[in-house]
């Protein structure tokens, strides 16, 4: 049915292309025409002491080195259809990761790399065709989609990547799976109506859930507001596994205070059988804007619930389809969550320095002290809470319009609980350098 669909669309895209190119309107912008792109990342990984000097035993290989990259292209067409625009969209994504790296999944595996279809949907916009509104208030979509709700606590990434995927710490997938949304966005309101299937970064089988998210700006106020609402129902996923349902309401908001002070958070409340996990954060930050290199100072707090081993339920937070949005968000830490750990039974602490040399350059300085909620890891007990501490120091370039550079040094003390799980004490160190280029 999937592959039906797939085709049609890639036709639908060559219908599109062949009435556009004997029109001979093909500019962005025109009602009728289609675009190429072409997306290029590559990062290598330079360690030393993963798993805290003991990634063989831990996990069966040397992790301290790796190296990984993507290439996505993809073509858009799209088309007047009434008094709105019928757009396609389509992409194939190929990704690979050379020698072993420290989610463990490629250990053992002789082919780390993989192709397939990323972006894959069709869809309409209003353009005026409701005078009462603004013009494209309505989108519909349907496919292969990537979505964002908010910064990405929840839902930002739907397509698991590593092991024989390649591209673990790059997920460079991150498309909802044969899925369906409705927006109405017209004045300070958006309203968004979804039916999503995705997998989450750790889980290989995928999942169904529906729901909507809705946004009111008080533009005056400086203030943007969200709330989400999605359920997972009861399912059997695969032959044998079978998902318990659990629903999720959050409440988020983001305030410019004044042109230097800000603040944000979000309070997300599941409920499964016996259990309500909770999952939240509040941040700030105050920038001194006028002053040299404009240092911004920021503070953030955020809790995932953890599972009681002592219980019958599972109270751990579920993290759903988390995302990266910025750094630290929603991968914290380049070890601790771009690598090991995931927002579910954590508590962390994150202060940031940010450094503006220029109009490009940017400077990050990021400390986090991390806690777990509950003394287990993955189910496993540690006898302990206490994680560890991560610096990561980071600068990003961008060369013009189409290349990006990123260059990383993170250190990862570990505390009694990394001890405990992994039998090492020494400081893991990583060093990353990130290349991208768009078109």
């Amino acid at each position: 049915m999937y592959g039906i669909f797939r085709r049609f669309i890639f036709f639908t895209l060559l219908g599109l292309s062949s009435a556009v190119m004997a029109q001979d309107e093909t500019k962005e912008g025109n009602e009728k025409g289609f675009d190429w792109n072409l997306d290029i990342v590559g990062a290598t990984f330079l360690g030393n002491d993963s798993y805290f000097g003991e990634s063989e035993s831990f996990i069966g290989a040397n992790t301290d080195n790796w190296t990984e990259g993507a290439v996505e292209l993809g073509i858009t067409g799209y088309f007047p259809l009434g008094n709105g625009t019928f757009f396609a969209e389509l992409s194939g994504l190929v990704s690979a990761t050379w020698g072993d790296d420290p989610s463990g999944l490629t250990v053992g595996l002789d082919d780390t790399h993989d192709a397939d279809f990323e972006q894959a949907h069709i869809g309409w916009r209003s353009g005026d065709t409701f005078s009462s509104l603004d013009a494209d208030a309505l989108t519909l979509k349907a496919g292969n989609f990537d979505y964002l709700v908010g910064s990405g606590l929840l839902l930002a990434d739907a397509t698991r990547d590593g092991g024989g995927r390649g591209g673990w710490w790059l997920s460079p997938r991150k498309a909802f799976r044969e899925s369906f949304l409705a927006t109405l966005k017209s004045g300070a309101w958006k309203i968004d109506g979804f039916y999503l299937q995705g997998e989450g970064r750790r889980d290989v089988e995928r999942v169904y859930t529906y729901g909507g998210d809705l946004e009111y700006e008080f533009a005056n106020a400086g203030l943007n507001t969200g709330l989400l609402y999605f359920k997972v129902p009861d399912q059997k996923v695969t032959e044998g596994v079978f998902r318990e349902r659990y629903e999720s309401l959050s409440l988020r908001g983001d305030w410019a205070a004044t042109d230097n002070l800000s603040f944000g958070g979000e309070y997300a409340y599941q409920s499964r059988p016996g259990t309500h996990p909770k999952g939240w954060f509040l941040k700030g930050a105050y920038k001194l804007n006028g002053t040299s290199w404009t240092p911004e100072f920021s503070y953030r707090y955020a809790h995932f619930d953890g599972d009681d081993l002592s219980t019958p339920g599972d109270e751990g937070f579920a993290s759903a389809a988390y995302g990266f949005t910025e750094n630290g968000t929603w991968f914290q830490g380049e070890i601790t969550g771009g690598l090991v750990l995931d927002n579910s039974n954590l508590k962390s602490h994150m202060l940031r320095l940010r450094l503006f040399p220029n109009n490009d350059l940017v400077f990050n300085i990021i400390y986090y002290d991390f806690k777990l909620d509950q003394p287990n890891i993955f189910g496993d007990p540690v006898g302990s809470t206490d994680w560890g501490n991560e610096i990561d120091l980071s600068a990003d370039y961008p060369i013009g319009d189409r290349w990006f550079l990123n260059g990383v040094i993170g250190w990862l003390n570990p505390g009694e609980a990394a001890t405990n799980w992994t039998g090492g004490d020494k400081t893991w160190l990583l060093g990353i350098l990130y290349v991208s280029y768009s078109f």
